[in-house]
């Protein structure tokens, strides 16, 4: 996975595609959260495919959107 920083506020983030096959940024590092996505191992330079999940398991973690935890998410949005 190529991690890259987030123009707004610097922050670890990665590229993944979802089922729906929009791209979108997800934060770098997983974190124990009730539902979030896992990342299927990317094939070749192609980005990763997220997958949404709900868990209870609290043990498990799972990476965010980046759009909910940027500081400057706002501003993207038109």
């Amino acid at each position: 996975m190529t991690v890259t920083n987030c123009r707004s506020c610097d922050d670890p983030i990665v590229w993944v595609v979802t089922e729906n096959g929009k791209r979108m940024p997800v934060d770098a590092e997983p974190v124990r959260v009730r539902a979030g996505f896992t990342l299927d191992e990317p094939i070749g330079d192609a980005p990763p495919l997220a997958r949404w999940k709900r868990s209870d398991d609290r043990a498990e973690q799972l990476y965010v959107s980046h759009f909910s935890t940027c500081p400057q998410a706002r501003e993207w949005r038109s």
